[in-house]
């Protein structure tokens, strides 16, 4: 019925807020591509910044995007080094950005390059433990044959091994020394007892989430995947609403910490503490697995 007002639009709004909100979409018909717009857009405004981004999504695996946060950083630090003698600061001066991800495991084998790949980037590849050993191995390997006419040749690794090794993959020291950057990368698992004994189970995550900080949101369909950005048809809303984006980084960090961080009212120093805080919670919950003990949230 379109004489009929939805009771939703008739509420009034909040007073001194002026937030927006936008929708975005894949529409591979119609070249709408707003979503992957957005997604950029988003990043280099959380490069610019030095509080947190955070995604929460079911496919990490846009190498792309990642390469898209390393050179706006780069540009960050590089306008930070020229104007460092005029104001009087250095290089180790400039405040980090700390980005937060959390991603399932890939679940098909198709996958995990993918993911690998985009990890890589952000020097986070030895979380891939099973795609690390593979690429090891295949390096060490003696590519080598002998044709039929004795003659030595030698055979190609395999393509994603190759493609791999040309990933220019920083360090976790270099990443905070030249981009200004701190990553860390949880999956989720929950844990509890089950005929008298401690298990433990993946969460799968199928949410679609950016976060930066505490000034714009976006939720939807998206996936942070080459399908998602350009070929599937694809939907997420985007706000500026930072009394929204406040309350779902609070309730979301603090639900997936066990309720030990959620980032205070976030301000940089806070959020330092948090990803710190973060860390140490995912270090104890591995050693805490390793011990048939009880997790602490489900980082």
């Amino acid at each position: 019925d379109l004489t009929t007002v939805p009771p939703a639009l008739k509420r009034k709004g909040i007073p001194g807020a002026h937030s927006s909100i936008q929708i975005v979409r894949t529409q591979p018909e119609e070249q709408d591509k707003t979503a992957k717009e957005m997604y950029f857009l988003a990043t280099d405004t959380a490069a610019n910044a030095t509080g947190y981004l955070y995604i929460e999504n079911q496919y990490f695996q846009y190498q792309e995007w990642a390469e898209r946060l390393i050179q706006a950083r780069k540009n960050v630090m590089a306008r930070w080094k020229a104007a460092c003698a005029a104001a009087g600061k250095t290089k180790g001066d400039m405040p980090l950005l700390h980005v937060f991800v959390v991603m399932p495991v890939a679940e098909r084998d198709q996958m995990v390059p993918r993911t690998y790949d985009t990890l890589a980037v952000l020097g986070q590849q030895a979380g891939m433990t099973g795609q690390s050993e593979l690429i090891d191995k295949e390096n060490k390997r003696v590519h080598t044959g002998v044709s039929r006419g004795g003659m030595v040749y030698t055979k190609p690794k395999p393509t994603v091994v190759e493609y791999a090794n040309g990933i220019d993959k920083p360090s976790i020291a270099a990443l905070e020394q030249k981009y200004g950057l701190k990553v860390a990368v949880a999956m989720l698992q929950s844990s509890g007892y089950d005929q008298r004994r401690m298990r433990y189970r993946e969460i799968y995550i199928h949410s679609k989430l950016l976060l930066v900080d505490d000034s714009f949101f976006s939720l939807g369909s998206a996936n942070l995947n080459q399908r998602s950005m350009a070929v599937d048809s694809e939907i997420n809303l985007a706000t500026n609403d930072a009394r929204r984006a406040k309350e779902l980084r609070q309730k979301i960090w603090g639900k997936l910490s066990g309720e030990t961080v959620d980032g205070k009212d976030g301000a940089p120093a806070e959020i330092a503490e948090a990803f710190f805080e973060w860390e140490k919670t995912m270090k104890a919950n591995l050693q805490r697995k390793l011990e048939l003990q009880r997790m602490t949230g489900f980082l």
